[in-house]
């Protein structure tokens, strides 16, 4: 199955935050339940998303670039 996800979805997801419906989603996609098919928008509005400075904050560098 192949699957576009909002940015505001990942981005969320990115947060590892157990339980939370937006990290559910992530841990599907990171297990292969679905294939996520993404754009080069959606792309750079999550690089975009992910330098703010609250997601900054909270995220390590090293995992925003893995994640991307």
């Amino acid at each position: 199955m192949r699957v576009v996800v909002d940015t505001n979805t990942l981005a969320s997801g990115a947060l590892v935050r157990p339980s939370s419906p937006p990290t559910a989603v992530v841990d599907a996609w990171r297990e292969g339940l679905f294939t996520l098919v993404v754009s080069l928008d959606i792309m750079v509005e999550l690089a975009r998303t992910l330098a703010k400075s609250y997601l900054a904050a909270h995220l390590d560098p090293a995992i925003v670039v893995a994640f991307l």
